[in-house]
């Protein structure tokens, strides 16, 4: 359920804009911040095994939330 919202949150351009190097903290960050905020929502994933058009609403909503909270490193 980690790496299907990892990757969903990268194919729907939650990264898009940051450097390159921020990537690796991005998903570290946003792991422990699904697994602290939203593991009902990383359950729900477990137990659907496809993500329904509410799982997408609120992976959705999460990504959001986290990207208030995520400040990646300046570009050099």
């Amino acid at each position: 359920s980690e790496q299907v919202a990892i990757i969903y949150a990268g194919t729907r351009g939650a990264l898009d804009g940051f450097p390159r190097e921020a990537a690796g903290r991005y998903e570290a960050e946003f792991r422990a911040f699904l697994k602290s905020k939203h593991s009902g929502l990383l359950a729900s994933i477990d137990r659907e095994r496809a993500l329904s058009p509410a799982l997408i609403q609120s992976l959705d909503g999460a990504i959001a939330d986290f990207a208030g909270i995520f400040s990646p490193p300046e570009k050099k």
